[in-house]
């Protein structure tokens, strides 16, 4: 899921989910070489999940999920291109 920062892998989970899917996690199957983190950074691309996530559980659970009301514009935008090849 684009333009969500590193809650791109949590947030398509969610996704799946309101659509029947069953995302399935499990520990890695690959060995990923990491780069040097800067703390302060990943907790910055993190904060939407913080403000965002446990409205998007709620939602889910009240059956009133939207993405226009969770997702940034520019994943909108993207996953709206994505869905054209597939319609």
């Amino acid at each position: 899921m684009p333009h969500v920062g590193r809650m791109d892998d949590i947030w398509a989970a969610y996704h799946a989910a309101a659509h029947g899917y069953r995302p399935v996690f499990c520990r890695p199957s690959v060995y990923q070489a990491r780069n040097e983190h800067d703390l302060t950074k990943d907790m910055l691309n993190e904060w939407l999940g913080y403000e965002k996530s446990m409205d998007i559980v709620r939602a889910l659970a009240q059956g009133t999920y939207r993405v226009e009301d969770f997702w940034p514009q520019r994943t909108r935008e993207a996953y709206s291109r994505y869905r054209t090849h597939f319609e």
